[in-house]
């Protein structure tokens, strides 16, 4: 669209109903309005956000009442110390697909995987499957537990699901076992993920056969998220551990402003960075995760104001955005005291301008 068109021009294209027209009636630009349908809001939300109902559909259901916009994602962790045998289960060891199913909306899901701690060496063991997790199976079996209960799923919703690994690789200490283990292991869990004759396809790869007898059908409504956390003193080394383009659909940014402004500008300098290194790579852009570092003495609206400015001036680059209420510290959205006025006021201003897309 051409960037001088007027709000009348403007409303013309899109139809007076659409949200694209509702930016423009909050007031933003043509150009910001027109990419305003493209962003999806998704929770992670808070399990005790009711403490006299405590649960991830209460949690869910308390942001979305308290906001004004119920998310489009139910966002949620794989739990690292269960088999996912039996079911898909989160960091509350609940069963995920059935909060979603309950819920009625899209997942977005945050796989975790950790070793068995029996030396000082972390990820490389994995690589060729056959390496202990934290749950007692290997990690080829881990995964593809998840890629059976993601199946179903997909079948059964017909819902794409993004799916996130390695969380915030550029930050943690391990580099998840480096560069030289990333893209393999990367490669190995999303060809299992992918499903069908996954032997064939790791062989293809020049990878070891799998080490479960288990299968799974093809799965193409699965999105891989490549993620960093945009912060001033992670390692920006990113580059060293992407798989390839044929192997990520998004490129995911995890971003918790800070109340110090030189930490701040650091932090936005990588997000546009990393925004322009993504699009080099013809990827979009997700939030996966986004708060305030917020605690019960500290209620400062300007640095997330700072960065909703920035998702709704790169609105065309972002595909979904979720906030990540899971903990006290950073829960804005509760039933009772809520130390956050101001925080819960910025957000609900911005939800209520449509800069998100809500299911």
């Amino acid at each position: 669209m051409n960037h001088e068109l007027t709000r009348k021009e403007a409303l013309k294209v899109m139809g007076g109903g659409s949200l694209a027209a509702l930016g423009l009636a909050y007031g933003f630009s043509p150009r910001e309005a027109l990419a305003l349908d493209t962003i999806k809001l998704g929770v992670q939300p808070f399990y005790n956000a009711d403490p006299s109902k405590p649960g991830m559909q209460r949690g869910f259901n308390v942001f979305a009442s308290q906001s004004g916009k119920k998310p489009y994602y139910y966002s949620a962790w794989t739990d690292p110390m269960n088999k996912h045998d039996d079911a898909l289960r989160d960091n509350y060891n609940v069963n995920a697909l059935k909060v979603a199913e309950d819920l009625g909306v899209h997942l977005q899901l945050n796989i975790e995987i950790e070793p068995m701690r029996t030396n000082g060496d972390y990820f490389p063991q994995f690589v060729d499957g056959t390496g202990l997790t934290e749950a007692g199976n290997n990690g080829d079996t881990y995964i593809m537990n998840i890629a059976q209960h993601l199946k179903a799923w997909t079948d059964k919703t017909g819902h794409t699901v993004p799916v996130l690994l390695f969380h915030e690789l550029n930050a943690r200490k391990s580099g998840w076992g480096g560069p030289d283990v990333v893209p393999k292991l990367w490669k190995r869990y999303v060809t299992i993920m992918r499903g069908g004759n996954v032997n064939a396809n790791l062989a293809a790869i020049n990878q070891e056969p799998l080490k479960t007898s288990k299968s799974v059908g093809v799965n193409n409504r699965l999105r891989f998220v490549f993620t960093i956390l945009a912060g001033a003193s992670a390692r920006t080394n990113w580059g060293d551990y992407y798989p390839g383009n044929s192997w990520v659909d998004h490129c995911g940014a995890n971003v918790y402003p800070s109340a110090d402004d030189s930490n701040r500008r650091g932090q936005f300098e990588m997000l546009s960075d990393f925004n322009v290194w993504a699009a080099n790579r013809n990827k979009p852009l997700a939030i996966p995760e986004f708060n305030w570092a917020a605690n019960a003495s500290d209620d400062r609206p300007g640095p997330m104001r700072e960065l909703l400015q920035w998702m709704i001036n790169h609105a065309g680059r972002i595909t979904y955005a979720s906030q990540f209420e899971s903990t006290s510290n950073f829960a804005v959205f509760k039933v009772g005291a809520n130390p956050h006025p101001d925080l819960r006021n910025l957000y609900q201003g911005y939800y209520s301008r449509a800069a998100f897309r809500g299911d």
